[in-house]
């Protein structure tokens, strides 16, 4: 085993183990009625097992390098001095999530799946939306720091970007799969087959900025910014809803990364 194939495994094992485990209790604890979703005991165990990749990722990095420090993590994860069209492209990014299902009709008139569990009925204000996507740093954007930061670029290596894209969405699925046993999360409230096909548009959509503009931080912060402004433009968890913006996405990400070679081959010569 390589010393590249050994940093992936041993990322993935710390991602599962942390989570698996800490979400097992969070199972557990709500089926022998220690704690509800939401309490004081549940919520730590919920919030650091969602948080493992970015764990994972910082023990691998200092694993390969014992000299890494936190300093230098941060730096890792918000290099944010990005060029503006990155930062478009980001942008861009976000928008064709809502975009799709705009034109088709396909935006919910109520609560995203999972905020109906935290007493939210309809929609939130997008100013509201726009102020909380910090906040989701620690309610999935950290993620990025391990799918993005680690597996992504490692498995880039090895393979082209459509097959490295599709295991990433593959695994970053089936990390999420104890939630479907944790009651009041948002993935209890949806199918896991149209997850999936949302992992797989979304994963496209992140490897096309990290490939193109190297960054991680603009991973960080799309994600931040998709799962905050479904709070304002919830979209419908049906199959074709799903698929299309899925498609939308790869086409989208295909595309940008073929024009992204095709720059840097007009570079060189």
């Amino acid at each position: 085993m390589n010393k590249k194939s050994a940093s992936v495994i041993f990322f993935l094992l710390w991602t599962f183990a942390i989570s698996y485990g800490l979400w097992a209790i969070c199972i557990f604890g709500q089926r022998v009625g220690w704690f509800p979703s939401g309490s004081n005991w549940f919520m730590p165990f919920y919030i650091v097992g969602g948080n493992a990749p970015p764990i994972a990722a910082y023990l691998t990095l200092k694993r390969s390098d014992p000299d890494f420090t936190f300093k230098k993590f941060l730096k890792f994860t918000f290099d944010v001095k990005q060029k503006p069209l990155y930062y478009a492209l980001t942008f861009l990014t976000v928008a064709i999530f809502f975009i799709v299902p705009a034109i088709t009709g396909n935006l919910e008139t109520g609560a995203a799946p999972g905020l109906e569990n935290q007493g939210i009925s309809g929609q939130v204000p997008l100013y509201l939306t726009l102020l909380a996507i910090p906040v989701f740093f620690f309610g999935g954007g950290s993620e990025e720091i391990g799918w993005r930061g680690i597996l992504q670029p490692e498995l880039e290596k090895k393979m082209p970007f459509l097959p490295s894209t599709l295991i990433t969405a593959v695994i970053w699925t089936l990390w999420h799969l104890p939630l479907w046993w944790i009651n009041g999360t948002g993935q209890a409230e949806v199918n896991f087959w149209f997850f999936l096909i949302t992992v797989i548009g979304f994963s496209f959509g992140y490897a096309a900025v990290r490939r193109v503009s190297g960054s991680l931080f603009l991973c960080v912060l799309m994600h931040c910014a998709w799962n905050s402004l479904q709070g304002t433009w919830p979209v419908k968890y049906d199959l074709m809803t799903r698929s299309s913006i899925a498609i939308a996405f790869v086409l989208f990400s295909v595309i940008v990364v073929y024009i992204h070679k095709k720059v840097l081959q007009h570079k060189d010569t």
